[in-house]
């Protein structure tokens, strides 16, 4: 179980690396839509933390937050 969580933030990181401000984070901007979209979080990781499954309301707040964070235009319809 704990490679496959490895595996998986491995290769998230590899896309978008929220820990890295001076790389290139150019999926940045598309974070909040990708949570509206329910893109994001996977799947297998909501089965593994029932905690992280956010309310429509918690998705669209968060959407705004990157929205702000990355000044980008995030629809939360």
């Amino acid at each position: 179980m704990s490679w496959t969580m490895e595996r998986d933030v491995e290769a998230g990181r590899s896309v978008l690396n929220f820990s890295e401000w001076n790389g290139s984070n150019e999926l940045a901007t598309q974070a909040g839509s990708s949570v509206v979209r329910r893109d994001m979080p996977p799947k297998s990781y909501l089965i593994l933390h029932d905690h992280a499954k956010l309310t429509d309301a918690e998705k669209v707040e968060l959407a705004r937050g990157l929205h702000a964070t990355f000044n980008t235009r995030v629809s939360v319809e």
